[in-house]
């Protein structure tokens, strides 16, 4: 009898066996007379014989309790015939006896090769975690929460996630908790709700004591406080200039508190536009939007698909912080004026960067 020099698995050596029946790995302690595989010299220091053999960490002035001869005959995998080499795991299947065994093709956790693992999965049920019931296992399913194994009729419908129907309407209830603040975040990163939290000695702490962060009240995506309230003295700047060159502008604002320009320009023509002036959140770094209320523009050049007007190229840096709203209603009306003549000829009298004409949907 010998022991397996893994799991100290006592066994009676037969001949030509690799593998302990135990553990799968190789038996590299079996007896050499039956294998001719593995060597060892004596302790007495007589030379083994070197014939088609390496002799490893043994050289000149150097003594050893005992010195290993591997064989230099190369090894397949009998599962995947792919070449195997003796300082990589190699394995024995302890149903099907196949050996050696590569570790890509070995489940070390039932110590079989996949080929039989393969066959113990084939025509098999487990129990479902959730009614007890046998299910196939290619039906079976396992919930990314949970980790319990079930059956079809008890996955979530979403179409999106791997929970199974309980795990699904919990995290629903989550998210309802999310938007209502009624959650803080424990250790990790992971989301904790009021009900599975406690207060204790003034810190707010999970059932196993971890501490929770708590999230402060906050507005997401908050609107920032409009140019008009902070910089009045501009909103005088801007009323002034309008009412001066066109003073039938009339001064609004819209539902989010836009300030707003609306009212009449009429071209060469006499064809009259209504046009609306929307000053920007950022005034005056960035510059207002106009759009051409009535008629409204069906398709031109020099217009955006939400209806505003291009009315200058951005490299031109024609727009300044000083530049007033009054300043852009100048160019409507000469935009106006080109985009009459673009209807009638085709031609845009004005240099242009492109040529690209677009059908606003506003």
């Amino acid at each position: 009898m010998a022991n397996c020099p893994h799991c100290q698995i006592e066994y009676k050596p037969a001949v030509g066996q690799k593998g302990c029946h135990n553990c799968g790995n190789l038996l590299e302690d079996f007896d050499p007379s039956e294998t001719g595989d593995l060597a060892v010299t004596n302790q007495t220091g007589s030379e083994p014989s070197t014939a088609n053999n390496k002799v490893i960490g043994v050289g000149e002035g150097q003594t050893a309790g005992r010195d290993i001869i591997i064989n230099e005959t190369v090894d397949y995998c009998a599962v995947g015939r792919e070449r195997l080499y003796r300082d990589r795991g190699q394995y024995s299947c302890s149903k099907c006896q196949k050996s050696p065994v590569c570790e890509a093709h070995f489940d070390a956790a039932k110590k079989i090769c996949v080929t039989c693992v393969g066959e113990l999965v084939t025509g098999k049920t487990v129990p479902c975690g959730f009614c007890g019931d046998r299910v196939p296992v290619d039906q079976a399913f396992t919930c990314r929460k949970c980790l319990k194994i079930g059956g079809p009729d008890h996955k979530s419908e979403s179409q999106t996630r791997e929970f199974c129907e309980s795990c699904s309407m919990e995290w629903d209830r989550v998210v309802e908790d999310i938007e209502n603040g009624k959650v803080g975040i424990g250790p990790g990163g992971t989301v904790v709700t009021r009900e599975d939290v406690e207060l204790k000695d003034g810190v707010v702490q999970d059932k196993e004591g971890r501490t929770v962060a708590m999230i402060k009240k906050q507005t997401w995506y908050a609107r920032r406080r409009q140019w008009h309230t902070v910089k009045p003295q501009l909103l005088k700047r801007e009323q002034h200039a309008m009412l001066r060159l066109y003073p039938d502008m009339e001064i609004g604002s819209t539902p989010d508190g836009d300030i707003t320009w609306l009212g009449k320009l009429k071209t060469w023509t006499q064809k009259s536009y209504d046009v609306q002036l929307i000053y920007p959140m950022a005034f005056p770094f960035t510059p207002p939007r106009v759009f051409v209320i009535s008629p409204k523009i069906a398709r031109s050049r020099h217009i955006y698909e939400d209806g505003h007007l291009c009315l200058f190229h951005h490299d031109d840096k024609a727009w300044q912080p000083k530049t007033t709203a009054a300043t852009m209603m100048s160019w409507v009306s000469l935009w106006l004026h080109c985009y009459e003549e673009w209807q009638e000829t085709g031609n845009w009298p004005r240099p242009e960067a492109d040529d690209f004409v677009i059908t606003p949907n506003y």
